[in-house]
């Protein structure tokens, strides 16, 4: 199942050296929730699904919950040493990344998700055109659709348990499709 093209990888990976690494830094401000959600449900392992340069991962350790945790996978097809780090865990953690994904891959992209959460999800979805430029001139949220166009999508993969939008941002839990 093709998640990227090659092209894209190259955009992403070209992108990530013009900002210097800093591209990515949306994480942090999840962190009191996801913490919550890891505690509360006794989450052991977890996958940052699109993790960039590591401010998830980052954050969690800062604040004393990736000690807790037996495992935390980074996947990033922007970053060589994460492009192979799809590895299914119990928790998913996807934010502000499916509005980056290429447009015609984003059905493949949102069936790996689901082949990669075991047991929930926590997925943010910008609904807006990005400030950031990719190295080769786009916008960087290459899909830019409504919360209900994202829902059409992810009931028919998950559970949606909770969901909320500010005017800007799609948030979501969702569980395993039984």
């Amino acid at each position: 199942m093709t998640l990227f093209t090659e092209e894209y990888k190259t955009t992403l990976e070209n992108t990530h050296k013009q900002t210097k690494y800093t591209w990515g830094q949306t994480a942090p401000m999840y962190i009191r929730e996801i913490s919550h959600f890891i505690k509360q449900n006794n989450i052991k392992d977890v996958l940052d699904y699109g993790s960039s340069w590591g401010s998830l991962k980052q954050t969690l350790e800062k604040h004393g919950i990736l000690k807790e945790l037996n495992t935390l996978q980074e996947y990033d097809p922007g970053y060589p040493n994460k492009v192979n780090g799809n590895i299914p865990q119990e928790f998913v953690i996807c934010i502000d990344v499916l509005e980056h994904i290429e447009p015609e891959l984003i059905d493949n992209v949102l069936d790996d998700l689901q082949r990669c959460t075991l047991k929930a999800g926590f997925f943010t979805i910008a609904t807006y055109k990005a400030r950031q430029i990719l190295s080769d001139g786009r916008n960087a949220h290459l899909i830019v659709e409504p919360p209900l166009w994202w829902k059409e999508k992810l009931v028919k993969r998950f559970e949606i348990v909770q969901e909320s939008y500010n005017g800007n941002t799609y948030k979501v839990y969702v569980g395993k499709k039984l």
